[in-house]
This record gives C-alpha cells, sequence and structure tokens, in this order.
C-alpha cells in the first residue's frame, strides 16, 4: 500500500475569515484524512441529565398527539431533532454521511459501496474494495495513532447596551483523525501519528434581536446590527508522523504568528527501511507582516526547496502573491469588532469594501 502525498492551492478566492492552513493561505497538503462533522442542533452523542442528542433517543417526531411535548423538549435544546452532517475524508474516499435513525446504522447521502460503524470512541470505515480505516484514537502497547479534535464555542454580545451573558456550549469531538489505514489482505498497513495544539478560532457575527414592547402596543421591534463575538477553543492535531512497511514520512513544525498557539511545517522528511532518501524544506512569510495583530496577519508560503540524501539541494520553488509588491491591494484583517468592518463582507464571506 502507499499513500501520495500532494501539496495543493486553490484558486477560488480567500474570504475574510479564511484561516491560513499550516502550509499557508490557500494552500492544503493531501496525504491524510479524518472524519470532521456539522452540528445541527445539539451533539448527535448527548447523553446527558439536560439532554440527549440525535442517536441516544427513540422518538420520531410522527405521532401527532406528542408534537406539542416533542417540540417543546427540541426548543429547549433538551431534545436533538436533526442528526449532524459527517464528511469523511481519506485517501481514496469522500462521503458525506448521517445516522439513519430508521436503519439504526450511519448512512451516506449519495449512495456508495461503503460500511461506516461506530466502535465506541473511533470509526471503523471498509471501502468497496475491502480496505479498511480507522479513525479516533488508537492505542496500542507503544504507541498511540490517530487523534481528535475538541471544539469548546463561546459567544458573547459586543455592541454596548446588548443583553445576555456570554454562553459558552459543552466541549465537543469535532473531528476523528485518521489512525489506520488497513489492507485487504490485512497483512499490511500505514500509520498516522499527530501531535497536538491549543488555539483560538474568532470570528465576528450579525443578527437582529427581536424585543417585546410593553402594552398597548405589544409590537416586537429590531435591534439593528447587533453584533457577537464567536471564540471557538480548539484542541487539534496535526500529523507527526505516517508509517508504513516500505519506510515512513515524517513533518517537523515550528510556532507561526498569525494563529496563537498554531504551528506550521517546516520540513517533509521521507526514509525508506535505509535511512533519508530526500526531504523538502517550506519557507514562509505573512501577509500583512507588519501588523502587529495576529488576527490581521495570515501564514503565506513563498518557497519551497528539495534536498536530497547526500546533501545535494535542488533550486527552489518561489511563489509570488498579489499583495507582495508596494501598492497592491492588501488583505483585510480576519475580523474586526466594528459594524463598519463587519459590513464589508458579501453574502458569501468574500471582502467587497463596503463603507455602509
Amino acid at each position: 500500500m502507499s499513500v501520495p502525498l500532494s501539496l495543493s492551492y486553490h484558486a477560488s478566492g480567500i474570504k475574510v475569515e479564511e484561516i491560513a492552513s499550516w502550509v499557508g493561505l490557500g494552500w492544503n497538503l493531501e496525504g491524510g484524512g479524518a472524519i470532521t462533522r456539522t452540528k445541527r442542533g445539539i451533539d448527535d452523542f448527548g447523553n446527558t441529565a439536560a439532554y440527549l442528542g440525535y442517536v441516544n433517543h427513540n422518538e420520531s417526531f410522527g405521532s401527532i398527539e406528542n408534537d406539542a411535548t416533542l417540540l417543546r423538549s427540541v426548543a429547549l435544546g433538551r431534545l436533538d431533532a436533526e442528526p449532524n452532517l459527517f464528511y469523511l475524508k481519506a485517501p481514496g474516499l469522500s462521503v458525506k454521511f448521517i445516522y439513519n435513525k430508521s436503519l439504526s446504522e450511519y448512512v451516506p447521502l449519495e449512495q456508495q459501496d461503503i460500511i461506516i460503524e461506530k466502535v465506541g470512541d473511533t470509526w471503523e470505515v471498509t471501502g468497496a474494495d475491502g480496505t479498511e480505516y480507522v479513525f479516533g484514537v488508537v492505542n496500542d502497547p507503544d504507541v498511540t495513532y490517530g487523534a481528535i479534535d475538541v471544539n469548546q464555542v463561546t459567544t458573547e454580545n459586543i455592541n454596548a447596551g446588548d443583553f445576555g451573558a456570554p454562553i459558552t456550549e459543552e466541549p465537543f469531538t469535532a473531528s476523528w483523525h485518521l489512525a489506520k489505514i488497513i489492507s485487504v489482505t490485512h497483512d499490511d498497513e500505514i500509520t498516522y501519528e499527530y501531535n497536538t495544539e491549543t488555539v483560538r478560532y474568532e470570528r465576528i457575527g450579525a443578527e437582529n434581536y427581536y424585543v417585546e414592547q410593553a402594552a398597548p402596543t405589544l409590537q416586537c421591534n429590531p435591534i439593528q446590527n447587533s453584533l457577537f463575538l464567536v471564540e471557538n477553543d480548539v484542541t487539534q492535531a496535526y500529523c507527526k508522523k505516517i508509517t508504513s512497511k516500505q519506510g515512513s514520512v515524517e513533518f517537523e513544525a515550528s510556532m507561526r504568528l498569525d494563529l496563537l498557539g498554531g504551528h506550521k511545517l517546516d520540513r517533509i522528511i521521507y526514509k525508506n527501511r535505509n535511512g533519508l532518501v530526500r526531504s523538502f524544506a517550506l519557507r514562509y512569510g505573512y501577509f500583512n507582516n507588519t501588523a502587529t495583530q495576529a488576527a490581521a496577519r495570515r501564514l503565506k508560503l513563498v518557497q519551497v526547496q528539495e534536498e536530497g540524501f547526500d546533501g545535494t539541494v535542488n533550486p527552489p520553488f518561489i511563489l509570488a502573491y498579489i499583495g507582495d509588491d508596494a501598492g497592491e491591494p492588501q488583505l483585510p484583517p480576519r475580523y474586526a469588532v466594528s459594524n463598519t468592518d463587519y459590513t464589508q463582507q458579501d453574502h458569501w464571506g468574500y471582502y467587497n469594501a463596503n463603507d455602509r
């Protein structure tokens, strides 16, 4: 078995709140995998005295006589009425899936020959060719494979005069990283090891609050352009090593300046069973490099250089971007705590220089 590693760039534009990956803004390193999810309602796996997630209750929401009670439970956040949406990405696989309550199993949204099972805190996936993928944390006697990302979200009003204390949600697992790929014959496997980091992602949102007025009008008047700050504290994983029977790939990383607590990939090292084969060094700068706040900077990949096992160094690939030269347009900060700055995004999140 083998896993292709590739460095790719998307040219679909940069959103105002977009955060650079660990290989630079717009770039992505392919070769790993994870199951991630979008929460719809509450955590599917929630099972507490306060609330039940979608997987942990048997309500079908189909009995008319019980609708009022069920809807009240849903409105109060005690019962989950909608399954989370899961995304599976791994070498050779790309699947969206949900939990099907009537079948009591996980099913892809589009017809695919694949088996998805959740076993404790890990996922076991079997592809059409019989290859097996394990996601989550797998503890072997000498080493731990795989990893998870844990999120905790706090929402706070930031406009003067707004009401309500900050709301902090319960921590939840947002991603299960690829731990192992196992061959059909079970005589070969590829394993993934990770390091972890703790970072905070912040963004600004806008919402109209409606407040009921006193009698005799009994009208609901909106508070226009109410802003809120969403803080997402994440303990997340980044790849340290991929190992197979043929050799390994190691990843060296260091701290970055545009995401406090985050790391950037500095070197990719290929080894076979006899030792070093070659390596690639990645070098960076920052968009808005003179900015003093981390949120105004964005990690920028500027050079990739291959080095051979004998010390031979090939000429580097040098990358240039709009904004490198004086007078060229610069990217705006990722977020700002003013109404004017927030409205300079269009419906899709791209910068539009709108001064309203």
